[in-house]
């Protein structure tokens, strides 16, 4: 079971794990199968990570909300023309 976790906490470890978990892109980088800074890659995957939980748990104004909203749909769209 999860323990019980304040929205700050929460934001914060998951922002982390996503960060951690990304680590392949910098491998990728090193052994030159990724164009890119792989670690500024990690960050903006960690920064989303974290905009997203605060846009699903009202911690934006709605201006905001609708950006980070907008952004993930953006991703799915490219997401799915790419693997056309």
């Amino acid at each position: 079971m999860i323990p019980i976790m304040d929205l700050e906490s929460i934001r914060s470890e998951f922002s982390n794990k996503v960060y951690e978990s990304s680590r392949m892109i910098e491998d990728l980088e090193n052994q030159g199968l990724y164009e890119g800074n792989g670690h500024h890659a990690r960050q903006v995957l960690a920064t989303l990570a974290e905009l997203l939980v605060m846009a699903g748990t009202n911690q934006l104004s709605e201006e905001l909300r609708t950006k980070v909203f907008d952004i993930r749909k953006l991703i799915n769209e490219a997401h799915t023309e790419a693997r056309k």
